[in-house]
């Protein structure tokens, strides 16, 4: 059997979802990919476990005392006490109570990093693929060195696209890099067609619009007064999707769709009026594109993250070993479609008002946003004042009309000053 020339793998993100579901597939395809280095935020414990089952040469995480609890285990080669709560397998309850040894460790030679220069200097080496995980602003940097270094970048990190998607994609054109996006309804649009050179072979001109579908998120069929009074808990609980928290708390707002309606017209240069929206709670159509003569095609899938994962991976690996079952038609009960409700979930309206605006209008609309959602988790707002602190923002958009966006760092300058004037008031 000839040998496999195995492509070298970067992952941006590896403890959260898309991440995880990254290395579930590589993990099973071993004989194809060869992941060179992963960076995480702070879950030292999962992160360790991931570098290790891996056999990564470099781990670089964003918090120091994180990448600090790494080399202590790492150092420890006898005993690789994990804590219980990363859902990595059998460990220790705690890290004061006994250790317990990981077969191979000894043998396991991982550099360690910590620090946003560091996560940098990793992203420029040279990869066949890059996975672009990291949620938030905070995988813009990541993101552009990577699109700058690699070959491929899979992209699950909206946010980078609506901040900096003037920036990211002229750098991708630059240096030849494909970007392939992972959300379920930007692959779904991709799939039907293609990259930028396909889509004249595929009556790309006579589009008419594309339509991205939504879930709907928790509260598609709740009353406003139940939204307003709506728990944490209620928040999180997805319908559809297992997701990390600030997406699933996105969704609940329908902040998430109207960031993707964004970073749809960024990715498939559309304009945005030819972008439209329509709930669809059970998850299983994905996108839509319209054509003038009056003909539709749509992309339906399970809702799985992996599907669209597996797909990017496999454009660089042909045998790529997954395989997941289909949607069976016949057993479905039906397939429900509504249209989007403004009024219940008004920052729909406020994404789409932005992307006309300006630049500085989405990124005050992204920063606001994350602060808001990060007060929520931490317990010093309501849900329903996630909204009404995005609205307040965007009253005052015209403030930064004249901020220089045309670099990354005037981009992360804005943003920072958006989340300090939020501390003041």
């Amino acid at each position: 059997m000839p040998k496999v020339n195995r492509k070298s793998v970067l992952i941006l993100g590896s403890t959260g979802s898309v991440g995880t579901n990254a290395i579930d597939i590589i993990m099973n395809n071993r004989h194809l990919f060869d992941v060179k280095a992963i960076v995480a935020g702070s879950n030292a414990d999962k992160v360790t476990k991931q570098a290790i089952d891996l056999g990564v040469q470099k781990v670089a995480l964003l918090d120091h005392k994180a990448g600090c609890r790494v080399r202590e285990i790492l150092a420890n080669r006898n005993t690789a006490n994990f804590d219980n709560h990363a859902g990595l397998g059998p460990r220790e309850r705690s890290r004061s109570g006994p250790s317990i040894s990981y077969p191979g460790l000894m043998e396991i030679d991982i550099e360690v990093f910590s620090g946003l220069d560091a996560i940098l200097d990793l992203c420029s080496g040279h990869y066949d693929i890059a996975i672009s995980a990291i949620t938030g602003i905070a995988g813009l940097l990541p993101t552009l060195q990577a699109i700058r270094s690699s070959d491929l970048v899979a992209i699950a990190n909206k946010e980078s696209i609506v901040c900096g998607g003037h920036i990211l994609l002229s750098e991708a054109r630059l240096h030849g890099t494909k970007i392939i996006p992972l959300d379920s309804e930007h692959h779904a649009i991709y799939r039907i067609l293609g990259d930028e050179g396909d889509r004249e072979k595929k009556n790309y001109k006579q589009l008419a619009s594309i339509v991205l579908t939504a879930s709907g998120g928790p509260f598609w069929f709740k009353s406003k007064e139940e939204m307003d009074e709506a728990k944490i808990t209620d928040v999180l609980r997805h319908p559809t999707w297992d997701m990390g928290p600030k997406i699933t708390i996105d969704c609940a707002t329908m902040m998430n769709k109207g960031l993707e309606v964004i970073e749809a017209a960024y990715l498939f240069d559309i304009p945005i009026d030819q972008i439209d929206i329509l709930v669809h709670p059970e998850s299983l159509i994905h996108g839509i594109i319209n054509l003038h003569d009056g003909s539709s095609i749509s992309y339906l899938s399970p809702a799985d993250m992996r599907i669209s994962i597996a797909h990017a991976l496999s454009l660089s690996a042909n045998d790529l070993r997954y395989r997941h079952k289909c949607v069976d038609l016949a057993k479905l009960a039906n397939l429900r479609f509504f249209s989007p409700d403004y009024c219940r979930f008004p920052l729909l309206r406020l994404a789409r008002e932005a992307f006309t605006h300006s630049v500085q209008a989405m990124i005050v609309l992204n920063a606001i946003n994350e602060k808001a959602v990060q007060k929520f988790l931490d317990g010093k707002i309501a849900f329903s004042q996630i909204s009404l602190m995005v609205i307040r923002a965007m009253d005052d958009v015209n403030t930064y009309k004249n901020h220089d966006i045309s670099t990354v760092q005037g981009v992360l300058e804005l943003h920072n000053k958006i989340i300090r004037k939020d501390e003041v008031h």
